[in-house]
């Protein structure tokens, strides 16, 4: 069985191939849940949303190794509760972080923010149901 990790790959990479880097080890908090992670392009950031630390992990994108997280998001101020996903939102340097499936809501935070932050602004979406 293998180890949670985020592994890079060449572009040219096919088969079996080993990955050129790998982010990997209790350093970097990581659990078998890891079900999503997020890139910022311009930041150059990978994002991983930690499913039963109710936490958003951020490290540098060319973070290779048994690494801590650059900042971490988590605590009761955050509002994150199990965390399934994160999205990028790289030209406005924010992290959309969606509830529960029936929480209908996305928690956006600032890309730079760490520990026991609020949310910049909570959005809201109306359940729908078929008729």
């Amino acid at each position: 069985m293998g180890h949670p990790q985020i592994a890079a790959f060449a572009r040219t990479a096919n088969g079996g191939a080993k990955p050129s880097r790998s982010i990997a080890g209790q350093k970097t908090l990581f659990t078998r849940t890891m079900h999503d992670m997020g890139y910022d392009p311009v930041a150059d950031e990978i994002v991983v949303p930690q499913f039963f630390a109710f936490a958003i992990l951020t490290f540098d994108g060319g973070a290779n190794g048994n690494v801590p997280p650059k900042r971490i998001i988590m605590g009761d101020k955050t509002q994150i509760n199990n965390p399934h996903a994160v999205t990028v939102d790289p030209v406005h340097g924010e992290y959309y972080v969606p509830g529960r499936a029936n929480d209908h809501r996305y928690l956006v935070f600032k890309r730079e923010v760490a520990g026991n932050v609020e949310p910049i602004r909570i959005l809201r979406s109306e359940e729908h149901t078929s008729e």
